[in-house]
C-alpha cells in the first residue's frame, strides 16, 4: 500500500544522519515509499537511474553528475523542479533527462553513438571493454547509472548545487544503493562526490574517478580517471 511520508528535521539532525531529507516550504521532501524505500515522485520518474539487462548490472553502479539540457539561458529553479519536476520541460527536451530515451534514440545499429553530448557513454562503454566485460551492442547494460543530482545542468556544465540538491541527492542515493545492494560504486565526478558522495556510508567500495569527458580522464596515463575506473573494476568484480 502507498504512503505519502513527509520528512521534517532540523540541520542537526541530517549533519548526524545524511539519510534524511529536511521538509522545505513546499514539501519537497515528500516520496512515496511502498515499504521498499526511496522512489521518486510521479513528476521526476523520468530520471530514474538506467539498470542494465544483463544479469549482474546490479553489481557494479556508476554515479554520474547529473543530466542536463541545451539551449537554456539560466538553470531551473531548484524550488520549482522538485515540486513540478520534468512538466517544466518541453517536449523536446525530456529525452535530455531520461536514459533510456537517450539510448534509444543515440545507440546506433552498428554501436556507435550519434549525438556529440553521448561521448561520456561512449567513454564508459571503452572502459567497460577494457576492464573485461563481454561484448555486447550497449556496453552500459553490463552496469547500472543513477545520477547524484536529480535537477538537469545547461549546455553540458556541471550543475552549481544548492542545498536542497545536495540533500534530496543523498536521501535518494542511500535508499537506491541499499535496494541495489552493488559490490562497486564509482563516482564519476568530483562535483558529485565532493558535495554528496564522500559524506555517505555504504557497504561496499567507493572509488572516485575524473569526469570521463574531463581532461583529467586520460592525464598521467589516466590514474585520476580511465585507468583507475579500469582496475577498480578488475580488482572488486573479476579477482580470482
Amino acid at each position: 500500500m502507498l504512503e505519502l511520508k513527509i520528512i521534517s528535521v532540523k540541520s542537526a539532525e541530517l549533519q548526524s544522519n545524511p539519510k534524511v531529507v529536511p521538509a522545505y516550504p513546499i514539501a519537497l521532501a515528500a516520496v512515496i515509499t511502498n515499504g521498499q524505500g526511496f522512489n521518486m515522485k510521479a513528476h521526476l520518474k523520468e530520471l530514474s537511474p538506467f539498470e542494465g539487462s544483463e544479469p549482474h548490472s546490479h553489481e557494479l553502479l556508476i554515479i554520474n553528475e547529473s543530466f542536463y539540457i541545451e539551449d537554456r539561458v539560466n538553470e531551473i529553479d531548484p524550488d520549482a523542479w522538485y515540486e513540478q519536476g520534468t512538466s517544466l520541460l518541453s517536449e523536446t527536451e525530456r529525452p535530455y533527462v531520461n536514459y533510456r530515451d537517450i539510448f534509444d534514440q543515440n545507440k546506433l545499429p552498428d554501436g556507435r553513438w550519434k549525438a556529440r553530448g553521448c561521448t561520456i557513454y561512449r567513454v564508459l562503454e571503452a572502459a567497460l571493454t577494457e576492464a573485461g566485460f563481454p561484448k555486447i551492442h550497449n556496453m552500459l547494460n553490463h552496469c547500472t547509472l543513477a545520477n547524484c543530482f536529480l535537477r538537469p545542468a545547461l549546455n553540458g556544465n556541471s550543475l552549481n548545487p544548492k542545498q536542497i540538491d545536495v540533500d534530496i541527492a543523498k536521501e535518494y542515493l542511500v535508499e537506491f544503493v541499499e535496494r541495489l545492494k552493488p559490490k562497486l560504486i564509482i563516482c564519476a565526478s568530483s562535483n558529485a562526490y565532493y558535495a554528496v558522495v564522500r559524506d555517505l556510508k555504504f557497504d561496499c567500495p567507493v572509488v572516485h574517478t575524473s569526469h570521463p569527458v574531463s581532461v583529467w580522464w586520460n592525464r598521467d596515463g589516466g590514474k585520476c580517471g580511465r585507468t583507475k575506473f579500469i582496475n577498480s573494476i578488475k580488482e572488486t568484480l573479476f579477482k580470482t
